[in-house]
């Protein structure tokens, strides 16, 4: 039995935990998981704690929180990562450095193999135009719309997580009568498709895999 504690954002990753991804990830491998909902950011100090927390309770601990609005957490250097002349992914890798450092500072040496972090480019929408016909499912108001949406992917070269913080997925969404809190996505969506043009979301998932294989 191996035991993963998550730490995510909001309850759209918590539905997403639960509907998709465990039972995608749980294929006979005897995973348990629990999780924590910060419900919307939380400060560094805070998110550096919970994750301090929970290392000796579980074999594994994880995040999934956005890229974008992460400045309320206060990351070292969060301005100017976020305007860097580099993809969204790299910035989301830089964060995560950032992140499993001060872990590495703060627990011991023996527990650091225990932290994956996660930050997802730019958010979670970017998963919901990587499976767009899933989403589509959820509500027949923003299958109407499939074309646009389709169209607005196309700008990005079909690269969801490239989609930007000038104006976000979610916001993109929106326009498509999608609400996030009241999205069922997590119970649509293909998990293999999200990987295929989730590039960051994919090793992600690399990692866990690894780690329920052990």
């Amino acid at each position: 039995m191996i035991n993963i504690y998550f730490i995510v954002e909001g309850y759209t990753e918590q539905k997403f935990i639960e509907d998709a991804l465990i039972p995608y990830l749980d294929n006979g491998s005897m995973l348990n998981y629990n999780y924590l909902n910060l419900n919307g950011t939380t400060k560094l100090d805070t998110l550096l704690k919970c994750i301090k927390n929970s290392m000796p309770k579980y074999d594994y601990v994880t995040t999934f929180i956005d890229l974008a609005r992460s400045d309320g957490i206060k990351f070292d250097n969060y301005t100017t990562i976020m305007h860097k002349n580099i993809n969204s992914q790299e910035k989301s890798t830089l964060l995560e450095q950032q992140l499993t450092s001060k872990i590495a500072d703060i627990v011991p040496h023996q527990q650091q193999h225990k932290f994956i972090a996660h930050i997802q480019p730019y958010e979670f929408e970017a998963l919901c135009f990587a499976d767009y016909h899933g989403l589509c499912k959820t509500d027949p108001k923003i299958a109407r719309h499939i074309t646009q949406i389709e169209h607005e992917l196309k700008k990005y070269n079909n690269n969801p997580e490239s989609i930007n913080n000038l104006n976000f997925p979610s916001a993109r969404l929106s326009k498509y009568n999608y609400i996030k809190k009241h999205s069922t996505f997590a119970v649509h969506c293909n998990i293999n498709k999200i990987r295929k043009n989730c590039p960051h979301f994919n090793n992600w998932l690399l990692k866990l895999e690894h780690i329920l294989k052990d």
